[in-house]
């Protein structure tokens, strides 16, 4: 059975990651459609730490405010020795690199972050 046709049931549908520090905040929603279609939006901000003796921040820069369409794909990908999570999709900021299928389940999908390289983020499921 094709990884796709093994997962597809349990990743589709849709799904949030947050990732927030005190100087980033990271936010990726993503809806995978059986038909292999997706959509998503993806928001980051950074703010700079400036130090005159004390800690204080700078306003908000948004780096990333970004709708997504595309496709998606599960397949094992022997060169890279991992199930990969494709998505096909236009983007200015992410995506670049192949994301790592790590697991599944009915509330939490574990992928490598398209957005910060070898980073295993824990997307968790949202209502559509």
């Amino acid at each position: 059975m094709a990884l796709r046709e093994q997962y597809s049931d349990k990743i589709t549908g849709g799904w949030i990651s947050v990732i927030e520090t005190e100087s980033s905040y990271l936010e990726q929603h993503y809806s995978f459609g059986a038909d292999g279609k997706m959509t998503g939006k993806v928001f980051f901000k950074s703010r700079k730490n400036m130090v005159n003796g004390e800690s204080v921040f700078a306003d908000w820069e948004i780096l990333a405010d970004e709708d997504v369409a595309g496709t998606w794909d599960l397949r094992y990908v022997s060169s890279l020795q991992k199930n990969v999570l494709y998505m096909n999709v236009d983007s200015e900021y992410a995506f670049n690199n192949p994301i790592e299928f790590v697991s599944v389940d009915s509330s939490v999908l574990e992928i490598t972050s398209p957005f910060f390289l070898n980073e295993i983020i824990k997307m968790q499921r949202v209502a559509d």
